[in-house]
């Protein structure tokens, strides 16, 4: 499914999307004691987190000679 496109110009080095599921639920109380019988209210929740990890400065990659002694 595509929600959104985006033009850029960048380094990423991971892409990650996670999506956790949450629910809740609550018995509403009378006196703040007793539970009322089939009150109990559900709730599912769910979250989307999407995240970049990289660069977002243009970079300049240097090479370097590495001089290498075997003894």
């Amino acid at each position: 499914m595509i929600i959104s496109l985006e033009k850029a110009e960048e380094v990423v080095f991971l892409n990650a999307c996670i999506q956790t599921v949450g629910t809740e639920s609550d018995d509403t109380a009378l006196f703040d004691s007793i539970k009322l019988p089939f009150s109990k209210k559900k709730a599912i929740i769910i979250l989307n987190y999407k995240a970049k990890f990289g660069i977002k400065k243009p970079v300049k990659i240097n090479k370097k000679k590495i001089n290498i002694l075997f003894l």
